[in-house]
């Protein structure tokens, strides 16, 4: 891993995204993922875009970690897992097949399988593509021992050094690219709009003024020179009445 790899976590609620340079990050994902599902792939990839290329974090090196509150496991009795044994746990879990990523942990004469519902994390890794950024693994939280209060709690350098004794190709979720067309898409019940702002102290604020709110501030900005001039005129005239006295 790069020494500057940014670590992305994800569960059910948000993306907690910890980096050398901006330290934690937190984003809020309820108004796009309900119940595990992807209420709409374009408009949620197009908010995480946003939100990377906001922390100036394109071109990052990434690592993905799917918290276990997004996994599923099941232990095998088995030296080699066949196409009917995973068709059985698909079947099992609250998503469509094609909606699923599996990965296999082998241990002896067992296998863990490790499911996950693959838009989430894909969405992701689309919007990083979109800012240069390359995804270095895919991992489940859980079998490399890690924990949502593991990343809000410790520094950014331990989490790397932690992540780089456990990680192996073998417990990797894959890393193929999102095909939108094959998720059919659901219409989403809030509008279209992008992620709410990252939540930390180093949250950075847009100096430019919403295009909404210009015409009110000309309105105000006319009051008030005509209230001056008024203000002024009213002074000219009483002054010119003592005067006259």
């Amino acid at each position: 891993m790069s020494k500057d790899t940014a670590i992305y976590y994800i569960t059910k609620s948000n993306i907690l995204l910890i980096t050398r340079k901006n330290g934690l990050q937190k984003l809020d994902i309820k108004p796009f993922v309900v119940n595990q599902e992807v209420l709409d792939l374009n408009i949620f990839i197009k908010s995480l875009s946003k939100f990377i290329s906001v922390l100036n974090v394109r071109k990052a090196k990434a690592l993905i970690l799917v918290d276990q509150s997004l996994t599923y496991d099941k232990e095998v009795e088995a030296k080699e897992v066949t196409q009917e044994i995973l068709e059985q746990f698909s079947q099992e879990l609250p998503f469509d097949a094609k909606e699923l990523e599996i990965a296999n942990i082998k241990r002896e004469n067992k296998n863990i399988l490790i499911a996950t519902n693959k838009y989430i994390y894909q969405s992701l890794i689309e919007a990083l593509r979109q800012n240069n950024s390359e995804v270095e693994s895919v991992l489940p939280a859980k079998y490399v021992s890690l924990h949502e209060a593991d990343i809000q709690t410790s520094n950014y350098n331990d989490l790397l050094a932690k992540i780089a004794t456990v990680i192996t190709e073998e417990i990797s979720f894959k890393k193929d690219p999102i095909n939108i067309s094959e998720k059919v898409q659901v219409t989403p019940k809030t509008p279209d709009t992008d992620l709410p702002e990252p939540k930390s102290d180093q949250a950075k604020t847009d100096p430019e003024q919403p295009a909404t709110d210009k015409p009110r501030a000309i309105i105000k900005y006319v009051l008030f020179s005509l209230g001056f001039l008024l203000v002024m005129i009213i002074a000219i005239l009483i002054a010119t009445k003592t005067l006259t006295r």
